[in-house]
C-alpha cells in the first residue's frame, strides 16, 4: 500500500450498496466481529474486495474478520486495529493487512469524520477508506439521533481469527 489512507466514492454499484444495506443491517446497531473464509462470501462482499485489491495486495488473506456498526458511537477514542478477541479480552499485537471501512448508507450527518493523526474524512454513502495497517485512528463524536451512519468494518488476515465467529459456508454465500 503506498498510502497510509486510500478514499473511493461510488466503489459499488447501486444494487450492491442495497445488499449491504439489506444483508448486514437489519438485525442489530453493533454487530460482533464475525468471519468469512476467502471465497466463501456473498457476490456484493466479494466486489468490495475486488475494490480493495486495485489498491491493496491481499493476496495473503485466508479471510476477513467484519463487522458492522449501524448508527452507533462506540466512543473507542485512540486505536489501530489488531487481533483482539473482545469477549476474551485477549490481545495480539498483530495487525491486519489492511483495514477497510465502508459506508453503505450516510445521511444527515453532522461530525462523525474518520480521523487519523493528519486527516480527517467525512462518511459518505458508498465511500470505502482503506487504512494500511498500524494507523490510528477514532471517529469524531456525530448527531446520533437525527443521522444514519451506516458502516461495513472489513480486515482481511493472513491467518484465520478462530475467535470469530463463521459466517457463511460455500452453499450460503451465492458465490
Amino acid at each position: 500500500m503506498k498510502s497510509k489512507i486510500i478514499v473511493i466514492d461510488d466503489v459499488l454499484s447501486v444494487h450492491d450498496v442495497a445488499a449491504f444495506q439489506d444483508q448486514h443491517f437489519c438485525l442489530s446497531e453493533v454487530m460482533p466481529s464475525m468471519w468469512a473464509d476467502k471465497g466463501v462470501i456473498p457476490p456484493y462482499f466479494e466486489r468490495l474486495i475486488e475494490a480493495v485489491q486495485m489498491h491493496v495486495d491481499i493476496s495473503k488473506a485466508v479471510g476477513y474478520e467484519w463487522w458492522t456498526q449501524k448508527s452507533t458511537y462506540t466512543n473507542k477514542g485512540w486505536h489501530y486495529d489488531l487481533d483482539e478477541d473482545i469477549w476474551t479480552k485477549q490481545l495480539k499485537v498483530v495487525s491486519p493487512i489492511c483495514s477497510v471501512v465502508y459506508y453503505p448508507l450516510v445521511a444527515q450527518m453532522k461530525g462523525g469524520e474518520f480521523i487519523t493523526e493528519d486527516i480527517k474524512i467525512t462518511p459518505k454513502t458508498n465511500r470505502m477508506i482503506l487504512m494500511a495497517p498500524n494507523v490510528v485512528h477514532m471517529i469524531a463524536p456525530y448527531n446520533q439521533e437525527e443521522a444514519t451512519r451506516w458502516s461495513f468494518l472489513c480486515n482481511p488476515w493472513s491467518y484465520k481469527l478462530e475467535w470469530a465467529d463463521q459466517t457463511w459456508t460455500k452453499n450460503e454465500s451465492g458465490s
